[in-house]
C-alpha cells in the first residue's frame, strides 16, 4: 500500500513540472540590409507536453514582437516577411526562469533600413494554461506604486554605481 501511495504521490508531482523545451528557427538575415554568412536571426519556439499550450504561447510571442497584419499567418512567413521587407538582421532570446509551472525570457531584435533600431520584449507565461503574465498577476494593485519605487531605487544606485568605476 505504501509503494502505490508514493508511486502516486511521486506521479502527482512530475506531472505537475512542465516538461518545456525551445526549438530554433534560425535563418539568415537579406543581404540587402546585412552581409553576413552567419544565422543571426534565431527565433524560439516554446514546446510543452500540451499542443494547446504552445499555441497559445507562440501565438503570443509572433503577435506581440512582429504584431503582423495577418495574426493567423504563419511563422515562417511572418519571419521571411521581416526579414526581406522590414529588413530583420538579429533575433535572438534568453530564457531567464523556467520552474514552478512558470517561464520567463526575453527577445531581442534589431532592424535596419534607412536606420537601425533595436528593441527588447519580455515575457512571462503560466506553462499551465498559456496565459501571458502581467505583473498584476504577481504584485496586487494597491502595492505597485512601492515595488516601482523598489525597482526605481535599485536601478538608480546600480547607475550611481556604474558612474563611479567608469
Amino acid at each position: 500500500m505504501k509503494f502505490y501511495f508514493t508511486l502516486i504521490l511521486f506521479v502527482s508531482f512530475s506531472s505537475y513540472g512542465q516538461n518545456i523545451s525551445f526549438r530554433e528557427i534560425k535563418s539568415r538575415p537579406n543581404s540587402r540590409y546585412y552581409k553576413t554568412t552567419e544565422k543571426t536571426i534565431i527565433y524560439p519556439i516554446v514546446v510543452t507536453n500540451n499542443k494547446r499550450v504552445d499555441s497559445l504561447i507562440n501565438s503570443q510571442i509572433k503577435n506581440d514582437v512582429f504584431s503582423p497584419d495577418d495574426e493567423k499567418q504563419s511563422i515562417y512567413k511572418t519571419l521571411d516577411e521581416n526579414i526581406n521587407d522590414y529588413g530583420l538582421i538579429n533575433l535572438s532570446y534568453e530564457v531567464t526562469f523556467k520552474e514552478s509551472g512558470l517561464l520567463s525570457f526575453s527577445i531581442f531584435s534589431e532592424g535596419c533600413g534607412a536606420y537601425c533600431s533595436s528593441g527588447e520584449t519580455y515575457f512571462n507565461f503560466d506553462l499551465k494554461t498559456g496565459k501571458k503574465l502581467v505583473i498584476t498577476d504577481f504584485i496586487i494593485e494597491d502595492k505597485l506604486d512601492s515595488f516601482h519605487k523598489i525597482v526605481f531605487a535599485s536601478k538608480a544606485k546600480s547607475l550611481s554605481k556604474y558612474k563611479k568605476t567608469n
